[in-house]
C-alpha cells in the first residue's frame, strides 16, 4: 500500500506522486495551471483526476509515495483516493461533488450526491478549525498541514460509514449553507449572469456562506455580491487560477485600475484591490486590514463596509471596465 509523506521529504523518496500541487520531479495528479494530465484523466478538480486515473488504471497508481504541500478538501480527498483506490470508487460521487464544493464553492442541492458531499465538507471544515487552524491561517503550511493529513486520513472512513455519528460537528455549518441557499433563491432576480463577461451578479439579502453565494457560479469567472446598504464585493473565482474541463476562463484583468475608477466616484471611502495573482483576488471598500485567512473566510464572518455608489452605477462602472478590457465595448 502507498504511503503519505510530508512534502518536505519529497527529495528523499522516489518515485512520488504529488496530488493537487506540483513538483518537477514528481508524478503529478493536479489541476494546477499547466500541471494537469491529458484526456481522459483531466477533470475540474484534483480529486476528479485521481478518480479518473483509478478508473483508467493509470501507471502512476503503483507509485509507493504520495504527498501534497497544503491541506484543503480537494487535495485531501485526492490523496485519500490515491491511498485507498478501491474504496474511493465506492464513494466516487460524493468525493467528486465535495471537491467541487470545497474548491469552487459551488453547492447546488439539486445535484446528485450534493447533500452527502455538503455534510462531508462541513465536517472537515469544522474539525479543521476546532483541532487545527483555519485555511490560510498558518504561514508554514507545508509543515503544519502534515498533522491535518495524519488526522483526517485516519478519521475519514469512520465518517463515511456513519455521518450521523459526527452530526454535532457538521450540523451547524450544514444548516447555515442550506438556509442561506433558500434565502437567496426565495428572492426574485437575485441572480444575474452577464454571459459576455462571465460575471455572476448576486443580490443577496445579507452576507452569507460562500457555498450558497457561489452556488450558481459554474459558468462565471467572477462574482459580484451586492448586499443591502450598498455593501459590495467583487471576487475572482478559484476556477480562473486552475485548469478545468469547462469553457476556458477569460484571462484575469488587474483589479487596481478598476478600484481607481471607483475611488473617483466614492466621496468618503476607499476601494482596495487584492493582487490579481492571488488564488482568489477581490475588490472591496477598505476597512480594517484583512489577513488572507479573513479574506477567504465567509462573507458573514467579516465586516463589509458600505459604499456611496448606488448599485446601478457600480454595476455600470464594473461592466464598462471589463468590456473595455476584453475589447467588447
Amino acid at each position: 500500500m502507498a504511503e503519505f509523506v510530508p512534502f518536505r521529504r519529497i527529495d528523499h523518496v522516489d518515485p512520488v506522486v504529488v496530488v493537487d500541487a506540483y513538483h518537477p520531479r514528481a508524478f503529478v495528479y493536479s489541476h494546477w495551471k499547466g500541471a494537469g494530465p491529458a484526456e481522459p484523466l483531466m477533470d475540474d478538480t484534483s480529486t476528479g483526476i485521481v478518480l479518473n486515473a483509478i478508473k483508467h488504471g493509470d501507471a502512476g497508481l503503483d507509485i509507493p509515495y504520495v504527498t501534497n504541500h497544503h491541506f484543503d478538501i480537494d487535495g485531501f480527498l485526492g490523496v485519500w483516493s490515491f491511498l485507498h483506490q478501491e474504496s474511493a470508487l465506492k464513494w466516487e460521487g460524493v468525493f467528486r461533488e465535495a471537491a467541487l464544493i470545497g474548491d469552487f464553492r459551488e453547492y447546488d442541492p439539486q445535484r446528485p450526491f450534493a447533500d452527502e458531499a455538503l455534510k462531508l465538507c462541513c465536517w472537515i471544515n469544522s474539525v479543521e478549525k476546532k483541532l487545527f487552524y483555519a485555511p490560510f491561517g498558518e504561514q508554514k503550511e507545508v509543515e503544519a498541514c502534515v498533522e491535518k493529513y495524519a488526522y483526517f486520513l485516519k478519521a475519514l472512513p469512520g465518517f463515511l460509514e456513519n455521518p450521523e455519528k459526527y452530526r454535532h460537528r457538521w450540523i451547524g455549518e450544514y444548516q447555515r449553507v442550506r438556509e442561506d441557499w433558500r434565502s437567496l433563491h426565495a428572492q426574485e432576480q437575485s441572480l444575474q449572469v452577464l454571459e459576455d463577461l462571465r460575471l455572476l451578479v448576486v443580490r443577496a439579502p445579507e452576507p452569507m456562506h460562500y457555498y450558497a453565494l457561489f452556488g450558481e457560479s459554474r459558468t462565471a469567472d467572477m462574482v459580484l455580491s451586492m448586499y443591502p446598504g450598498q455593501r459590495y464585493e467583487l471576487e475572482y473565482k478559484y476556477t480562473t487560477w486552475v485548469d478545468t474541463t469547462r469553457q476556458a476562463a477569460f484571462a484575469r484583468v488587474p483589479l487596481q485600475p478598476l478600484a481607481d475608477r471607483l475611488n473617483k466616484l466614492e466621496p468618503s471611502a476607499t476601494w482596495e484591490a487584492d493582487r490579481v495573482r492571488d488564488t482568489g483576488p477581490g475588490l472591496r471598500i477598505k476597512g480594517e486590514a484583512l489577513s488572507k485567512a479573513e479574506r477567504f473566510a465567509h462573507p458573514y464572518e467579516r465586516s463589509i463596509r458600505a459604499s456611496d455608489i448606488p448599485q446601478k452605477q457600480l454595476l455600470q462602472t464594473i461592466t464598462q471596465y471589463y468590456r473595455e478590457a476584453y475589447q467588447l465595448a
